[in-house]
């Protein structure tokens, strides 16, 4: 299960090409196609995932998950980085990096868990969109409060 995972991810790393100008204008309603990727890869893998990720999985492969898309956000943040034109404003509330990033890996990985144990009743292309949305915007911008 870990390989197949491990593959999933070393795919999406080769298919991380340095950002562009595009990366700073992010938008959830087109998301990037390794983001929809990995939500396929999930759809096509949904037993095993299901079976790991939910209620009586596995805490260990969770956290290995969780760790090597942490390692993934935290690579593409490291190419953002180099983007000459991009200009980081420190946040008002100064959540360390690490942080944000461990937040945004569990999150990926608690959405994934839902839309399986749901039924995929929704296509991955929306599943990347609607995290997009909810990482760009926050819980309280998407319920309109």
């Amino acid at each position: 299960m870990e390989e197949i995972f491990e593959e999933a991810i070393e795919k999406t790393r080769k298919n991380l090409n340095p950002p562009g100008e595009g990366a700073l204008n992010i938008d959830p309603q087109n998301p990037p196609q390794r983001l929809v990727r990995l939500f396929e890869h999930f759809a096509e893998h949904k037993s095993l995932y299901r079976g790991m990720l939910g209620t009586n999985g596995s805490s260990w492969f969770t956290a290995r998950m969780r760790d090597q898309i942490s390692n993934l956000i935290e690579q593409r943040e490291q190419l953002r980085d180099q983007i000459p034109t991009l200009k980081r404003q420190m946040p008002e509330m100064g959540i360390p990096r690490t942080v944000a990033i461990t937040l945004a890996s569990t999150l990926l990985i608690s959405t994934v868990t839902w839309w399986l144990e749901n039924g995929k009743q929704y296509s991955p292309k929306q599943m990347a969109s609607w995290f997009l949305e909810f990482v760009l915007n926050g819980y309280v911008r998407v319920l309109g409060l």
